[in-house]
């Protein structure tokens, strides 16, 4: 969804939520990777960040109330390079 040259920026986009990342509910999970400059670079073995939305309301996730909060890696995931969302 963007790029940022530091750590400190992509997480505080992230976890203040810029531009209403979750989207209503639609994306509900994010990873920020380390991307090293270059013609298609590969994130795979680089350093990775995960990321859940948290609702405040569990019951009613559409609600939108919530934000961002580092997690565990999300299991299969482990080979998955350069996210993007296909669909």
């Amino acid at each position: 969804m963007g790029y940022y040259h530091d750590l400190k920026t992509a997480q505080e986009c992230l976890e203040e939520n810029w531009g209403d990342l979750e989207e209503a509910g639609w994306y509900t999970e994010a990873v920020i990777e380390e991307v090293l400059p270059g013609l298609y670079p590969v994130c795979l073995g680089r350093t990775r960040w995960y990321y859940k939305f948290k609702y405040n309301d569990p019951e009613d996730p559409k609600a939108g109330d919530g934000n961002w909060v580092e997690c565990d890696p999300f299991p299969g995931h482990e080979e998955v390079v350069n996210y993007c969302e296909l669909g």
